[in-house]
């Protein structure tokens, strides 16, 4: 078995071995109080997509939850399953975060599920965003849609 002074002096070493990594990159800097330890960045999180005035075409408070998108609108504003979304209705105001499901391409057909459901009807316009962690300003994908949910504008500016 290895003396713990051994694993000591290796983790120690690591420690250094990643101090030194950071100091190189700039996360870490030296000064004359010692070691100090700044952000060489600030992350902020931002709008990354958007499907603006998406008309909820069902609604099933029996369903385990989320919201369902086609697919190939998922893919025009960069959704992923499972992602994270706000979802606010612009008709009555109710907001709310689930996630998203992949739905059959091509339908149109935008589904809220379960508790989500309570809040957020069929018929109801809504817009459903998604956000991102970044450092730097992002262009957001948005979608615009019509009655049908079909995309009237695919335009890369906030609404």
């Amino acid at each position: 078995m290895r003396k713990i002074k051994e694993i000591a002096s290796e983790l120690r070493d690591e420690a250094l071995l990643r101090v030194t990594r950071a100091i190189a990159e700039g996360l870490l800097w030296l000064d004359s109080g010692g070691l100090r330890v700044f952000a060489s960045a600030m992350f902020r999180e931002v709008l990354k997509s958007k499907l603006h005035r998406a008309m909820i075409t069902d609604a099933n408070v029996d369903y385990a939850g989320s919201i369902e998108i086609p697919s190939d609108l998922m893919g025009a504003a960069d959704l992923w399953a499972g992602e994270k979304v706000l979802v606010a209705s612009i008709t009555t105001g109710a907001r709310l975060e689930t996630y998203v499901l992949e739905g059959q391409p091509g339908t149109g057909k935008i589904l809220i599920n379960g508790g989500a459901a309570h809040l957020i009807k069929a018929g109801e316009r809504v817009a459903v965003m998604a956000f991102a962690l970044s450092e730097t300003p992002m262009q957001p994908k948005i979608l615009l849609f019509d009655e049908n949910n079909q995309v009237i504008d695919g335009a890369s500016n906030p609404c």
